[in-house]
């Protein structure tokens, strides 16, 4: 029996969500991330600087000191997440897609105008890098992220480094997920 994953176009849900908020800093700025799941980490880092040329700008590390998550810079504005999943059934849960994330000016303001259209979202607050995040989950399960990068933060501190003339892009363009067929 075959499984239909549904079309998500996170680029038209965003926007759909804030057709009706007020013009200014709640407002959605841009494609912020894309996060994967990866089963190793070295593995990925070698993809993404070896054969790609982006940097990594930092990573985010465990209680035990051990790396979880490997950040690589698009640009100013724009990284690729890493993120070690434990299993391969974790890993193949969206497609090995974590989630997808937006940039906003105020995370607050933000919060407020998708809340107010009755959306289900997370509290505001710092995530491990150090900006204010919230999180939404679409219809179909897929977790959005809204970020409001600080200065003080290692997204911040990383401003006009880790972005070689070597990588192979220089910003996302776009971010859809089309609709996949799944057989066991």
């Amino acid at each position: 029996m075959k499984r239909i994953l549904p079309i998500i176009l996170i680029a038209l849900i965003i926007p759909i969500a804030f057709a009706q908020a007020p013009t200014g800093p709640a407002r959605i700025t841009g494609a912020a991330h894309m996060a994967y799941y990866v089963t190793d980490l070295a593995k990925a880092r070698s993809y993404y600087h070896d054969f790609l040329g982006f940097e990594e700008a930092f990573t985010l590390k465990n209680p035990d000191g051990s790396e979880h998550v490997a950040v690589m810079k698009i640009n100013d504005h724009q990284y690729i997440k890493l993120i070690l999943s434990t299993t391969e059934e974790t890993a193949k849960s969206h497609g090995f897609l974590h989630d997808a994330g937006f940039e906003t000016a105020d995370a607050k303001a933000a919060h407020t105008a998708i809340a107010a259209l009755g959306v289900k979202t997370t509290d505001v607050a710092k995530d491990q890098a150090g900006d204010l995040v919230f999180q939404v989950t679409d219809p179909y399960g897929f977790q959005i992220e809204i970020v409001q990068y600080l200065p003080d933060s290692m997204t911040g501190k990383s401003k006009g480094k880790f972005m070689p003339a070597t990588q192979l892009a220089a910003k996302i363009d776009h971010l859809a997920f089309a609709n996949q067929e799944v057989r066991p």
